[in-house]
C-alpha cells in the first residue's frame, strides 16, 4: 500500500467522506495516515480556512474569525457593532501553519488523525447564544 501514488491517495481523499475514513481500521496503518493527511492538505487548500496565529497571545484563527474573537493581550482596541470595546488579534507575520504541522507531528508523535480533527476544531467556531 505504501507504494500508491500522492495523486491516487490525493483523489481518493476526496471522494471518501470523514464519517467513513474515521470508522477504517487497519492493523499496519498503511493508508488511512496518508488519506487524513491529503484530506488536512485539502481542507487547508481553500484560503477561507487558513489559520494564523495571534502575535501577542498566540491562539489560532481563521480571518474571518479574527472579526468576532477578542483578543486578551492586544493592545489593538476597537469598537464592535454593538458599541462594545473589543480587541483584536494581530496576525504573526512570521508564523507558518504548515512548519507548525509538521513540528507537532514529528515532536509529539501525534497521528494525521488527530491533527485533522484538532486542526478541523479550531476552523469551526461554536458560539453560545445565551452568553
Amino acid at each position: 500500500m505504501s507504494c500508491i501514488n500522492t495523486t491516487i491517495i490525493r483523489e481518493m481523499a476526496k471522494k471518501v467522506s470523514l464519517d467513513r475514513l474515521d470508522c477504517l481500521k487497519e492493523r499496519k496503518d498503511k493508508i488511512v495516515s496518508r488519506l487524513f493527511m491529503k484530506k488536512l492538505e485539502l481542507l487547508l487548500e481553500k484560503e477561507k480556512n487558513y489559520l494564523n496565529k495571534c502575535a501577542y497571545c498566540n491562539k489560532l484563527f481563521t480571518k474571518k474569525q479574527r472579526k468576532v474573537l477578542s483578543c486578551k493581550a492586544s493592545g489593538l482596541q476597537s469598537i464592535d457593532i454593538n458599541g462594545q470595546m473589543r480587541a483584536k488579534h494581530v496576525i504573526d507575520r512570521n508564523w507558518d501553519l504548515k512548519k507548525f504541522v509538521t513540528f507537532v507531528r514529528e515532536t509529539y508523535r501525534i497521528s494525521w488523525k488527530e491533527i485533522y480533527w484538532k486542526v478541523w476544531s479550531y476552523l469551526y467556531l461554536v458560539r453560545c447564544d445565551r452568553c
